[in-house]
């Protein structure tokens, strides 16, 4: 009988540090909060900091319903998901302060700070962890193409906050632990390649499909070209379901109880750090932003002559700017087109930077869920074809 006793002190010693553990984590949160509402994004990381403290692990609505844990564990799952959410609705307010900000200095610490707030987000794998990483360094590369774009601000602080665009989190190894943390099994193989997760939610969503519609297949017999089979993917079929979005646009506030596996599969890649990165590439070859296409009076000259030369044969030429949009597009291939030590391999690089000066210059380079806000507030306004 007293052979037992060692195993029950064993037992009872690990519950409660389980649950020591699940209430150190609960006031870690609320103290966290505090820190947010009281000092914003910096009192927030300066508690975070002095403490040594990561970010909570914030999972999704559906991992919290169908992967519970224990009911304390679900409790703390609740409170960082609301942590979480606040935090995203502070981001929503700091979009407008990013766009606003002259560019210099505190428009420069302000897009740091952002940079400095997504690699805590992402310190730990989560679902809500890493959309707000995701979230802080779209409003970040907002900051960067409006610095870039104004040439009284340095270029090495340019290429300074440049280096933070691309962080180890948006690989594949992260991105599979989180998917493995949301299933409560490792479906994804964490040292996989990108082609290897698309497979591993191809083949789940397969299956899912196959067994929703009734149809079985001999035993043995492979689900088809492309797809794998493996006991933990037909054990899990639950998780492969189809994303759920949220109601009106697909922001993160609005989409934070929503499913959104499938975006981490594809990856977390930001439009708006490829253009804004293609900007400082170009200023940083280039040197300038020209406005039209520069031509010497004899280029000039020639020109008209070739055009009267080939319209007396019938034929039309089309000047080099009218092949563009407008001007300064124009103005933006010539340049990179003469640049030295050209490379095939970004010849059309000039069209994204082009894209992003002119939006930053007629205020329109916005974070993806201001644009996702205007899109849907202007379809709004729109009237209704059927409406009597």
């Amino acid at each position: 009988m007293n052979r037992f006793i060692p195993s029950f002190i064993f037992f009872v010693g690990f519950c409660f540090c389980v649950r020591a553990n699940d209430t150190a984590e609960m006031d870690r949160i609320h103290s966290l909060e505090a820190a947010l509402r009281q000092g914003g994004f910096s009192g927030l990381l300066s508690v975070a900091r002095r403490h040594h403290w990561q970010a909570p692990r914030m999972p999704s609505k559906w991992s919290v319903e169908h992967r519970p844990g224990s009911d304390e564990q679900a409790k703390v799952a609740l409170a960082a998901r609301e942590f979480g959410r606040r935090l995203a609705i502070q981001l929503d307010a700091a979009a407008p302060v990013v766009q606003e900000l002259a560019p210099g200095e505190e428009l420069n610490r302000q897009a740091t700070l952002l940079c400095d707030l997504s690699d805590w987000c992402a310190t730990t794998p989560g679902y809500g962890n890493l959309f707000l990483a995701q979230r802080c360094l779209d409003l970040a590369a907002v900051g960067l193409a409006r610095l870039t774009a104004s040439l009284e601000f340095p270029l090495a602080g340019c290429e300074k906050l440049a280096a933070r665009m691309t962080p180890a989190w948006m690989g594949v190894e992260a991105r599979a632990l989180t998917l493995n943390d949301e299933a409560g099994t490792n479906l994804f193989a964490v040292g996989g390649t990108q082609a290897e997760m698309e497979k591993t939610w191809g083949s789940g969503g397969f299956l899912t499909r196959e067994k929703q519609s009734g149809r079985t297949r001999p035993e043995g017999q492979a689900p088809g070209r492309g797809f794998i089979e493996t006991p933990a993917l037909k054990a899990n079929l639950d998780f492969f379901e189809r994303d759920e979005p949220g109601e009106g646009s697909l922001t993160l506030v609005h989409s934070w109880d929503a499913r959104r596996y499938e975006r981490i599969v594809n990856g977390l890649e930001l439009q708006n750090v490829s253009k804004a990165l293609a900007l400082l590439k170009f200023r940083s070859v280039v040197g300038r932003f020209p406005e039209k296409p520069e031509l010497t009076e004899a280029q000039l000259l020639q020109r008209e002559k070739d055009i009267a030369e080939y319209a007396k044969k019938g034929i039309k030429i089309v000047k080099f700017e009218d092949a563009y949009s407008s001007p300064s597009e124009a103005a933006f291939a010539q340049a990179w087109d003469q640049r030295p030590d050209k490379n095939p391999q970004n010849h059309t690089l000039y069209a994204s930077a082009w894209q992003a000066y002119s939006e930053v210059k007629s205020g329109q380079f916005l974070d993806q869920d201001t644009r996702a806000e205007r899109m849907v507030a202007q379809m709004s306004a729109k009237p209704d074809p059927n409406a009597r």
